[in-house]
């Protein structure tokens, strides 16, 4: 049996993270498939961007990355203090931006949204025995 570890980190709720984040998943590279590991980064800057940009969050007020295997998928979920602000209107998004949403619901085999206290959007990337990388 394969052990995936967690990851949990706290990260600055400024330009920097984003870019934190991916890094923190660089733990689950050795565990998880190359695709997952794309998804997930992908993912995971697209909400933490969300947070930084639209949650209203104080300077000091940190936004949460938490990545935990379950079952056969990977779960990962951002949490910020800030309010939700999940608005996706199709024809109402400029070019370069407003997609997260979309992409998210493209890419992840599951997602939601939890707003008791905090905003925490989560996804899961579903992963195959085939796919891998350590077996037991």
């Amino acid at each position: 049996m394969t052990i995936i570890p967690s990851v949990h980190v706290s990260l600055p709720s400024d330009g920097r993270a984003a870019g934190a984040a991916r890094r923190s998943l660089r733990a689950l590279e050795d565990y998880v498939p190359d695709n997952a590991i794309d998804d997930m980064n992908l993912l995971v800057s697209e909400l933490v961007s969300n947070s930084v940009k639209h949650a209203s969050l104080s300077p000091g007020e940190e936004i949460h990355v938490d990545a935990e295997p379950t079952g056969g998928a990977i779960r990962v979920a951002v949490t910020n203090p800030g309010r939700a602000e999940l608005t996706n209107k199709v024809g109402h998004r400029a070019a370069e931006s407003g997609w997260g949403l979309l992409i998210l619901t493209q890419i992840a085999s599951r997602w939601g949204v939890s707003t008791e206290g905090s905003t925490s959007v989560w996804f899961e990337i579903d992963m195959s025995g085939d796919n891998a990388k350590i077996s037991a």
